[in-house]
């Protein structure tokens, strides 16, 4: 293949704007056009959970931001730099605060994403403005240098890293699926009693620098990232943390519109450690699997939204004792032989979980060394096979 040039992405993007900078509070829909903000761009992919929608017509208004499949969309405020490419089934959508890149002809739109997020850490580190609150504009942008191989190499590196990406989404469809199952099934139930009655909350904690360990971190970042924990240094931990010993349901008391329930079905070889920002539920009298569908259900989180309305959304967090009497569905009336399915549902999604970070980890460490030319897409793809 051809020699690697340095370019900056201005000179061969076709176009690098922004989305829309004003108020929104009076915009948003309950259906329409997808409206895409910060928080709905991950490493690679569009995240739609607490997706915001604007009717057609102030999407018409806001030609500026709207988006077409194949921009590449990169968060500026927040986590700056983490990029994600506009997928070719959301065929219309607009955004906020995010930086819009549309790519020339001699730029591939997924090799551009994969090397925003590689040089998240290093380049657009050092070309954040900003002194209370760092974001990266469009002039930061346009300035950004690239290290590009010619169009060809471009796509040939997109498509080895695809390959990974496919399996990990295929990964996540079936969770999401084995999950609405799981929902389906408890969402049959008709008796309910108070969550007391299935779990107790546990509050045993520990301060996780007092341990010279690796920990795995059940955060909300890293539920929010890829649902599974962030293994990291003790010492790097200052607050306390609950420490969780057996299967457990975490759930999140901050901001109950968006629901974060963890079922930690198995506990990992390392000090695992939650977030005191969840509520540690402790199954008593059912599996942590049955525990994680009587309390996902839409109607759970309903109500504890009502629980917390007229509060703004940065202060808004569930009490563990309103959410201890909260009426669920009673899972021990199921038979037995769908007490089962849930639990190998949950052993289904736990083992489909390992396999999606052990892929992300791969994709990881192939990421540096095909950006930086050092791996030959040759031996990248001999890698994959490996890691597939």
């Amino acid at each position: 293949m051809g020699e690697w040039r340095r370019v900056r992405l201005g000179d061969v993007a076709a176009e690098v704007t922004v989305g829309h900078v004003g108020s929104m509070a009076n915009e948003y829909r309950d259906e329409g056009v997808p409206f895409l903000r910060s928080q709905n761009v991950l490493p690679h992919r569009i995240d739609l959970v607490d997706t915001k929608f604007i009717d057609a017509e102030f999407h018409a208004r806001l030609k500026k931001s709207a988006l077409r499949p194949g921009d590449v969309v990169t968060v500026r405020t927040g986590k700056p730099g983490t990029s994600a490419v506009v997928p070719d089934w959301m065929e219309v959508g607009n955004c906020a605060d995010l930086v819009i890149t549309r790519p020339g002809p001699e730029l591939n739109s997924k090799w551009l994403s994969y090397y925003l997020n590689y040089v998240t850490d290093v380049d657009i580190a050092q070309r954040l403005v900003g002194a209370v609150q760092q974001h990266f504009n469009v002039g930061s942008a346009k300035a950004l240098v690239l290290h590009m191989p010619e169009l060809a190499e471009q796509k040939a590196i997109a498509g080895v890293l695809g390959v990974i990406e496919d399996k990990i989404a295929a990964n996540k469809q079936i969770d999401i699926s084995a999950r609405a199952l799981a929902k389906a099934l408890v969402q049959r139930v008709q008796t309910t009693v108070p969550l007391s009655a299935l779990c107790n909350q546990s509050t045993a904690s520990l301060k996780p620098a007092e341990f010279d360990t690796t920990v795995a971190h059940f955060s909300l970042p890293a539920f929010d990232l890829n649902a599974g924990p962030e293994m990291a240094d003790s010492a790097a931990i200052k607050s306390n943390k609950f420490i969780l010993t057996s299967p457990c349901v975490l759930f999140s008391k901050l901001n109950p519109r968006i629901a974060r329930v963890w079922n930690v079905s198995s506990i990992p070889p390392q000090m695992a450690l939650a977030s005191t920002e969840f509520v540690v539920l402790a199954p008593s009298t059912v599996s942590s699997s049955a525990l994680w569908a009587a309390v996902a259900q839409p109607d759970v989180s309903a109500s504890l939204q009502q629980m917390v309305a007229g509060t703004s959304g940065s202060h808004q967090r569930i009490l563990p004792s309103a959410l201890m009497s909260m009426q669920v569905r009673d899972v021990r009336t199921l038979p037995l032989e769908g007490l089962q399915l849930l639990e190998d549902i949950g052993q289904l999604c736990y083992a489909y979980g390992l396999e999606t970070r052990r892929l992300e980890q791969g994709r990881d460490a192939l990421l540096p060394l095909l950006m930086s030319g050092k791996l030959t897409v040759k031996t990248a793809e001999s890698l994959v096979e490996e890691v597939i």
